[in-house]
């Protein structure tokens, strides 16, 4: 092996001139937001999509219920209905009026997660349901702004820890569970975020 010269080293990179460096600025900017209008969109869609599949999902799980001779609608379809409406309508308000601002991410990032809590709770916290977060989690890094994987996570603990403690069997599925397992089920949510923003 060759001990190395001095020409093997190379030479130092100049700085770019700020003109340059202005433009690569502007440049990033532009394709920031272009990315970032395209995943609000996306998302103005899907959150659509799924309030309609809560409907859809209350309607074949618990359609009625009844006391003696009388029936009616059952909770879980107004709640889906209802709801899941008031969850959908302001991301998806913001996302085609305010596309591409910051607010507008993490509207969408708040309703994802809460229509992940609702379909929890309408399946009675099956938990092959809980995977509905950790999709959503991977498309939330579409927009490739890790701000936004804090604020859906937030929700996700939130709604475990309260949720866990005031009726576990809305997102267990158990009347009892362990006092900590809010913080396994977050733990998994962090593990996720943190190969999420590395990428």
């Amino acid at each position: 092996m060759r001990p190395m010269t001095s020409d093997a080293i190379p030479a130092p990179v100049p700085p770019p001139a700020p003109e340059l460096a202005a433009r690569a600025e502007q440049l990033y900017q532009e394709r920031a937001r272009g990315i970032h209008v395209q995943a609000d969109h996306v998302f103005a869609g899907l959150l659509a999509v799924q309030w309609l599949a809560g409907i859809a999902a209350a309607l074949v799980l618990t359609p009625k219920t009844g006391v003696g001779a009388s029936s009616s609608v059952h909770v879980h379809v107004l709640t889906a209905a209802l709801l899941g409406g008031v969850i959908a309508a302001f991301p998806v308000f913001l996302a085609l009026r305010r596309p591409g601002d910051v607010a507008t991410r993490h509207a969408v990032a708040i309703g994802q997660m809460l229509a992940g809590a609702l379909l929890i709770h309408l399946t009675g916290g099956r938990i092959e349901t809980h995977f509905h977060i950790f999709g959503s989690l991977a498309l939330l890094s579409f927009y490739r702004d890790w701000r936004v994987l804090v604020s859906a996570t937030a929700v996700v603990l939130l709604d475990h820890g309260v949720r866990g403690f005031g009726h576990p069997l809305s997102i267990y599925g158990s009347p009892s569970v362990e006092r900590w397992r809010w913080a396994e089920h977050g733990a998994w949510v962090v593990f996720e975020d943190v190969f999420l923003v590395w990428a």
